[in-house]
């Protein structure tokens, strides 16, 4: 491999990466935005059916997928 065939490919690899940062930042900062904005009753219930090892972004996902159902959650 020449040198230029090394720079390339290093320069690839090096914006994939880049690029992988921010999608993985950018999905941890949306599920900590929707579990800073979803009612304390949906965010109780949700934990209780997931199990306290629940990550931010399972709870995150749990309540989007049933956004209605949980935004009309009373105790």
């Amino acid at each position: 491999m020449n040198r230029i065939s090394r720079d390339v490919l290093v320069a690839v690899l090096a914006v994939v990466g880049f690029i992988t940062i921010l999608g993985y930042a950018g999905s941890y900062e949306w599920a900590e935005q929707v579990c800073y904005t979803m009612p304390e009753e949906a965010y109780y219930s949700i934990l209780d059916t997931l199990g306290d090892d629940a990550s931010q972004k399972d709870i995150a996902e749990e309540y989007m997928s049933k956004k209605e159902y949980y935004d009309n959650l009373e105790y």
